[in-house]
């Protein structure tokens, strides 16, 4: 007799819920981006044309030093959009750094 397998649900990674960057209408995706100064965790940190409908693609944390610049992540898995035009990082502390900001206009 022949059964079928059906595969489990699969779990997202660290909890992070992802992002489905296929078009929903013809025509071009609409990516957007910003560089924003860091704060302390938990801190609102303004992001110019963000809103809170938009989904988030990356944020990676730029170390602003005496040499070159140093990147020190992805902090998508733990940034969040507040409101219209801030965001936070939970955890992560980028006071006097850089956040490379990419979300898609939604």
């Amino acid at each position: 007799m022949l059964t079928s397998r059906r595969r489990a649900p699969r779990r997202h990674d660290r909890g992070v819920a992802r992002i489905n960057l296929r078009r929903k209408r013809s025509g071009p995706l609409d990516l957007r981006f910003s560089i924003a100064a860091g704060a302390a965790a938990d801190t609102n940190i303004a992001v110019a044309g963000i809103k809170r409908g938009d989904g988030l693609v990356a944020v990676i944390h730029v170390a602003d030093g005496a040499e070159a610049a140093l990147l020190k992540g992805d902090l998508v898995a733990e940034t969040n959009i507040t409101s219209d035009g801030n965001i936070q990082v939970d955890t992560t502390v980028t006071t006097g750094d850089q956040l490379l900001v990419i979300w898609v206009k939604r």
